[in-house]
């Protein structure tokens, strides 16, 4: 901001000074002119490529109770400590967090104890005692805090045109918690010779298993959920998501911050348009099968902390007006690589995923973000179109 406000303050006292040279010596006009226009050129590159962010080291750590496990510092756009309680035991983990959209500063607290704190004010500055009340300061984040709906239902199809359906639904009960959870299983029984097919959901038979509750993992419980023993981490309130791992299979997950909002959270979510990959698990992240597919708006590979690969599809619906919090990029959050495309069956091997998001593709000139790319060939149009304008006194004499 102080340069911005530095480059403004210098074209104003440019302007000034063409203004009085114009008439004093009207032959200098020209150059004066042109020297104005180079500074407004100078100031728009400048707006245009803001100062890029450098990543911050992070303390990388892990205490178990007992003993404190540390690996290498790691880097990341931001740092994190997370304190939670197991059995009786105090746990903390310390890493680093990238590519996740606008993560607030600050610490928050959950309804179970289990805290949170996201810094970047200085190199290693997720230390144990990092809190609110550490110097420097860091703000408090606030949560919500919902009543929500516990629910079970199980719907179970022997075939497509099933007249009665075995379905199940337990006593609807109400629950207390910082967000409302909506969690949903497809699965279906359809194979032919042992080939998996992408198929629409549901298939000849199928078991839908939709349970509505408070959260199933609070110590987890953010505003971003940083942890999850089965999918994807870094998942946002208020949006609904469905992953795909399995042909045979997907579960949506909706999480939610107003009262009882997760009654029927999602009645039926469309899948994305883009094609991916899907494999369970394997330590070979290149492993695939070519015949094992799904639909989604976002193919994906997922490394998880213990180096277990996975990969399929992700497709997002938002709860509320806001705009969908992934985009094509990597993120890392606490130790867990993510790799992210949009196009179609890019996530085959980690090179063609890399590869995919190098492409030409639509994206905003302005803002610029961590995750984001700004257009080269757009760029480099505008500097010369605006370069151009800069040298036209010359060009006409």
């Amino acid at each position: 901001d102080a340069c911005i406000s530095s480059i403004q303050s210098s074209s104003l006292s440019h302007r000034k000074r063409l203004h009085q040279e114009e008439k004093n010596d009207p032959q200098s006009s020209v150059y004066l002119i042109t020297m104005n226009n180079l500074l407004r050129t100078f100031h728009f590159i400048f707006l245009l490529f803001p100062l890029s962010t450098t990543a911050i080291r992070c303390i990388n750590c892990e205490f178990n109770g007992t003993t404190n496990h540390c690996n290498e510092d790691c880097e990341g756009d931001m740092c994190g400590v997370w304190k939670w309680t197991d059995r009786g035991h105090q746990l903390i983990r310390q890493g680093c967090i990238s590519g996740i959209s606008s993560p607030k500063i600050g610490c928050r607290t959950n309804q179970v104890g289990a805290s949170l704190c996201i810094c970047d004010d200085f190199p290693l500055c997720n230390t144990q005692h990092r809190s609110v009340s550490t110097v420097p300061t860091l703000p408090i984040v606030r949560l919500p805090s919902v009543d929500c709906f516990s629910l079970l239902h199980l719907h179970h199809t022997i075939k497509e045109d099933d007249d009665s359906p075995l379905q199940i639904d337990s006593s609807r009960d109400r629950c207390h918690s910082d967000y409302c959870h909506f969690t949903r299983t497809e699965s279906s029984d359809h194979s032919s010779e042992g080939v998996s097919l992408s198929l629409p959901f549901p298939s000849s038979a199928s078991t839908n298993l939709s349970i509505s509750l408070c959260s199933p993992h609070p110590q987890y419980e953010f505003d971003i959920r940083i942890h999850s023993p089965y999918s994807l981490r870094g998942l946002h309130s208020n949006f609904c998501y469905s992953i795909t791992t399995s042909p045979h299979s997907r579960e949506i997950q909706c999480i939610c911050s107003t009262k009882l909002c997760n009654r029927n959270a999602i009645n039926v979510m469309a899948e994305g348009p883009i094609q991916c990959y899907t494999m369970e698990r394997s330590r070979d992240p290149s492993k695939v099968d070519l015949h094992s597919l799904c639909r989604g708006h976002l193919c994906f590979i997922r490394q998880s902390e213990e180096g277990i690969y996975s990969k399929g599809c992700l497709s997002i619906s938002p709860l509320s007006s806001l705009s969908s919090p992934f985009v094509s990029g990597n993120r890392s959050i606490f130790g867990e690589k993510q790799w992210m495309c949009t196009h179609q069956l890019c996530n085959l091997h980690l090179d063609r995923l890399v590869r995919s998001q190098t492409k030409k593709v639509f994206v905003p000139l302005l803002p610029f973000n961590r995750v984001g790319q700004t257009s080269p060939l757009l760029s480099l149009s505008i500097i010369i179109v605006v370069l151009l304008y800069s040298f036209a006194p010359f060009l006409s004499l």
